[in-house]
């Protein structure tokens, strides 16, 4: 009764919802990345528990159900447990050192049979039984290192869910921090400060407004996208988190947003068009796209497509403000506020060229400028 009184984690969690789950590690609760931060070639399709460099703590059962799955590898989760829980969700751990005996029996039998450290096992609904709070496996480092613990939670369709919107709560008072934004004109007429490369803001904070900054209106024209730079923090470790939500707003009005609460396995490949490498001086990361660019299918987005057609339609000729609103999972918010001048560059109507032994020179131009009344 006192392990179970220690280990167990019912917590209020966003949108009021409660459940009652085991903490996956005895330890105090933290983490060293969340759902949907960036990998080479997909999103993370779950949270890394902290275990602070070290292996060997104790796995034990989120809630009661079976095990369903038992995998080895030299590579990838390594040796990782699947957990089916009573109401269908799904719980993997991955990256383990050793198994509880009632599994690691099996395991090696297997590998025996198969004369193969890799083994992939199913097992019946009866075969394996688990109590919330049972011990399964010591945490590890097997597969891709260092020690963590992975843990995926999926619901009843197998796609990976965001684990702190479904029972745990980690602590944390901090709110986001916004890096950079960067505007990208897309198509062949957009430009952004007369260029047709992202071009990159830097941000500062201002306390007395309790907002980040840019310092001048950004001038453009035509088809533009709008992306941020940024990173979460927690109390109970200093690692970078990804955020779990970002929205756009137009002149007071809501324009897109994106909520990182679920991927598919089948788009988890798509992170290339929701993450844009974009280059600045001093560096290049990974931009979170406030739109989405073509061939997107991720469903975790609101608002249409959400690039900007500016000097048409809700983005006419002039002035406007743009603010970006930046949300961790315990609701810690951080906004940046800025302008756009939607401004036509000037274009040349005429000129009289001469050509010299050293290059051609324009002598006369005539310019013309189509929104110079309204700007």
């Amino acid at each position: 009764m006192v392990k179970v009184l220690l280990a167990l984690v019912v917590l209020a969690v966003p949108g009021g919802a409660e459940e009652g789950f085991f903490w996956p590690l005895r330890l105090e609760p933290a983490l060293s990345s969340t759902f949907g931060e960036t990998r080479a070639t997909a999103f993370h399709a779950g949270m890394d528990v902290k275990t602070w460099g070290k292996t060997g703590y104790e796995v034990q059962a989120l809630a009661d159900g079976y095990i369903w799955r038992v995998r080895t590898s030299p590579w990838g989760y390594g040796r990782a447990i699947y957990l089916k829980l009573l109401d269908g969700r799904t719980v993997v751990y991955g990256h383990l050192e050793r198994f509880a005996p009632q599994i690691a029996e099996r395991v090696r039998k297997a590998q025996l049979k198969r004369g193969s450290y890799s083994v992939d096992l199913y097992f019946n609904e009866g075969d394996l039984l688990v109590e919330g709070g049972e011990f399964i496996a010591w945490s590890g480092q097997s597969g891709a290192g260092p020690p963590h613990l992975h843990l995926e939670l999926r619901d009843a369709d197998n796609v990976p869910v965001n684990p702190l919107l479904h029972g745990f709560a980690i602590a944390d008072t901090i709110a986001p921090t916004l890096q950079r934004i960067a505007i990208t004109p897309y198509g062949s007429g957009a430009q952004v400060e007369g260029g047709h490369d992202p071009y990159v803001l830097g941000l500062r904070f201002r306390p007395e407004r309790g907002e980040f900054t840019a310092d001048k209106p950004i001038q453009v024209h035509g088809w533009v996208g709008i992306s941020v730079l940024m990173y979460d923090r927690a109390d109970g470790a200093p690692n970078k988190l990804a955020p779990y939500s970002a929205a756009l707003e137009l002149d007071g009005r809501p324009h897109f947003a994106a909520q990182y609460d679920r991927v598919a396995y089948a788009d988890m490949h798509q992170i290339a068009l929701d993450r844009s490498l974009v280059k600045f001086a001093g560096g290049a990361g990974r931009f979170f796209n406030l739109c989405r660019l073509p061939g997107n299918r991720l469903g975790f987005y609101q608002g249409g497509n959400g690039l900007l057609n500016t000097g048409k339609g809700a983005l006419g000729k002039g002035m406007h403000e743009a603010i970006i609103i930046v949300a961790d999972i315990n609701g810690n918010k951080s906004r940046v506020r800025f302008r756009l001048l939607v401004d036509a560059p000037p274009q040349i109507a005429n000129a009289r060229i001469t050509t010299t032994t050293d290059g051609a020179h324009i002598l006369e131009a005539e310019l013309t400028d189509e929104d110079d009344a309204v700007v």
